[in-house]
């Protein structure tokens, strides 16, 4: 049996990379160093803002581009420059935005790498509660204009994004691309910003096969990413449908 040649690992945080308790093991991080000693390129790839993964990218220290908000932006840890930065149409945004008043979930808005939310929604990153801390409480979100969300986000019950989800792929199915990354929250991004996108986008930067690429992840914002790769591998923790999409299955995330 001839062993692959990998030449690139792309790996998603929440539910991969980070255990439950959100950490980083040390032989992880030992196992990801050995990677890239080897030549190996290693890519984070998140729907994390830029500001709640940065303290990942400075653990494991990889000087290649990072891919975050769902793959609407790439980020360049070494000279702290975005690569690649994509948001929603106004005209979309401005419809997000005129549900927030219909709906009790939460909503966040990502704009130049800050993230805004009403005062009763400051604590519902509850995977994330860094994100109340470095956020703006913001009212009235039309203050914000011109909007340039990088992502939009509605955390809550099930039922309640759903709904959401559903009149937006009326109105806006052209224009959105949208994903659960948790049963809890409902992301938007503007149509065609997927890891899968970015990743490819890398990929060519560097002259690296799909071929010689393997991506790992656990929630259906991976999907596009996985699919894209020769070597596609879904955590042991994963939701129903990455187990069709990737050809390995591994543990959880909390097995190193």
């Amino acid at each position: 049996m001839i062993t692959p040649t990998i030449e690139a690992i792309a790996i998603d945080l929440d539910g991969t990379l980070l255990t439950t308790d959100k950490t980083i093991t040390p032989y992880t991080l030992s196992v990801l160093q050995k990677a890239m000693d080897r030549g190996i390129k290693i890519i984070i790839a998140t729907g994390r803002s830029l500001a709640t993964c940065e303290r990942y990218i400075t653990q494991v220290a990889s000087p290649t581009p990072v891919i975050c908000y769902n793959g609407s932006c790439i980020y360049d840890p070494v000279t702290k420059k975005d690569l690649f930065h994509k948001t929603m149409d106004e005209s979309i945004s401005k419809t997000i935005v005129s549900l927030v008043d219909k709906t009790p979930a939460a909503f966040q808005a990502f704009r130049h790498h800050k993230v805004h939310y009403k005062e009763h929604g400051k604590h519902a990153d509850f995977l994330e509660p860094l994100t109340s801390a470095i956020g703006v409480v913001t009212e009235d979100f039309s203050t914000l204009t011109p909007y340039a969300f990088t992502k939009a986000m509605f955390i809550g019950e099930f039922a309640d994004t759903e709904k959401i989800r559903l009149e937006l792929l009326e109105t806006c199915k052209d224009s959105l691309h949208v994903v659960y990354s948790h049963p809890s929250y409902f992301e938007m991004m503007s149509e065609g910003a997927t890891k899968g996108f970015a990743l490819e986008k890398l990929l060519t930067e560097y002259g690296i096969s799909s071929e010689n690429t393997m991506a790992i992840g656990d929630e259906s914002n991976d999907i596009e990413m996985l699919q894209l790769v020769k070597h596609s591998v879904a955590m042991g923790n994963c939701v129903k449908e990455l187990e069709h999409v990737a050809l390995y299955q591994t543990t959880s995330c909390d097995n190193d």
